[in-house]
């Protein structure tokens, strides 16, 4: 069950252990830092939503470039890590359920975002352990979070294999 993954598992099977993922970690943030780079050269302020940030290590070197990077998990354990490990203003870590990502933003995240333009990211195969019925309301609320100048980023890793690397 994801909703209660310990954090040390989670860790020792994406980012200890970087056999599955180490070079697609580092691709996916200079390809979304590229794209945040983009935007801000068109004088706009960019933050970022992360869905399914497990215990932050995508937020956490990608903050910077960012007015801020939200990072939204439904396992607390996470979450609670996350919020241990945080460092500098330009990060923030939510629990909550991606099915209702805007209602979520619009209770805890900063008043700036609805002006700045956002990314909407879900990486690391999160979208692959969506069970399939809850899909299509989490793509349209990133899609509605991200509004009519955002992008939406979705990242699957070894889809088919993604159970196996974690858990094994």
């Amino acid at each position: 069950d994801w909703s209660s993954f310990s954090v040390e598992r989670w860790r020792n099977a994406v980012y200890v252990t970087t056999k599955y993922f180490g070079e697609l970690c580092e691709d996916t943030i200079k390809f979304i830092v590229e794209i945040a780079k983009q935007i801000k050269l068109r004088g706009e302020s960019v933050s970022l939503v992360e869905v399914g940030c497990g215990t932050g290590e995508f937020v956490y070197p990608i903050a910077d470039h960012f007015r801020v990077a939200i990072g939204v998990d439904f396992n607390a354990n996470f979450i609670n890590f996350c919020m241990s490990q945080m460092r500098g203003d330009k990060m923030r870590f939510v629990h909550g359920n991606a099915a209702e990502l805007v209602s979520l933003m619009k209770q805890t995240a900063p008043a700036h975002i609805w002006t700045d333009t956002k990314i909407v990211a879900c990486v690391g195969n999160t979208m692959g352990i969506i069970p399939v019925w809850l899909k299509p309301r989490v793509y349209q609320q990133m899609k509605e979070l991200a509004g009519p100048k955002g992008v939406v980023i979705i990242v699957y890793w070894n889809a088919n294999w993604f159970g196996d690397a974690c858990q094994n």
